[in-house]
């Protein structure tokens, strides 16, 4: 399981198991790993948002990134076999505020929610290495948000 720890900035991976019973799972913590290239502290003021699995990936959102000229980033993980997470990069999110994506069910496209500039940003992907691509469509939709409040656009789900 891997979870987005907003509050830490952080993205931790857990080890879980099932009792023969049927009852609880049980966790236990193996990773809690900073979305930045060496593992490097977010700077203050980012927030890491929502986090997705697709395949042998990981990816999730960071809001209030400078890493790019004025936007935000998605950030990429690879997989073991057994789990452990491995930071492979950042990609421009094409907005600000990135609070929701999702990527298409046959793994070509990300469609990545940008909050306060209210725009959808699809980014092709390769489904082979889980490189995030060009930006091939950039779709503004209904008035911009504002930072911190819970206005502007909160979610985007391919429906294929």
């Amino acid at each position: 399981m891997y979870v987005a720890n907003e509050l830490a900035n952080s993205v931790s991976a857990f080890a879980v198991t099932y009792s023969a019973t049927g009852g609880c799972p049980t966790f236990a913590k193996t990773q809690e790993l900073h979305p930045f290239p060496n593992n490097a502290a977010a700077p203050s003021g980012i927030k890491v948002g929502e986090i997705h699995v697709k395949g042998n990936y990981v990816y999730n959102s960071n809001r209030v990134d400078k890493s790019f000229s004025g936007n935000k980033s998605v950030a990429t993980w690879s997989l073991s076999s057994t789990g452990v997470m491995t930071f492979d990069g950042l990609t421009d999110a094409y907005g600000t505020y990135p609070r929701t994506f999702s990527i298409n069910a046959d793994g070509t496209y990300i469609a990545i929610g940008d909050q306060t500039t209210a725009n959808v940003a699809i980014l092709t992907r390769d489904p082979a290495t889980a490189d995030l691509g060009d930006k091939v469509a950039n779709l503004r939709i209904g008035a911009t948000g504002h930072p911190e409040n819970e206005d502007g656009l909160s979610a985007v789900v391919w429906a294929d």
